[in-house]
């Protein structure tokens, strides 16, 4: 399913907020992706691979900001 916002502030709301569905039972299964050109879904397809390979190394990291990073050196992390 396609959204379009009329502003791009409403757009940025909702995806930042999209994560928090993942503690909501019936919405665990909801993903919220903003639409990107395509270079961006290749960057981003880069990314989930280079996250992957880390992943199975042991290495406790995610995206954040357009870059793999460790979990500890994330801002906030608990």
């Amino acid at each position: 399913m396609k959204v379009t916002f009329k502003n791009q502030e409403t757009r940025q709301e909702i995806v930042r907020k999209a994560r928090l569905l993942r503690n909501m039972p019936p919405y665990r299964n909801i993903f919220v992706n903003p639409d990107l050109t395509l270079k961006q879904r290749q960057e981003r397809k880069e990314l989930n691979e280079e996250l992957k390979r880390r992943r199975v190394l042991g290495e406790e990291v995610m995206i954040w900001k357009g870059k793999v990073i460790e979990k500890s050196n994330f801002p906030n992390f608990h």
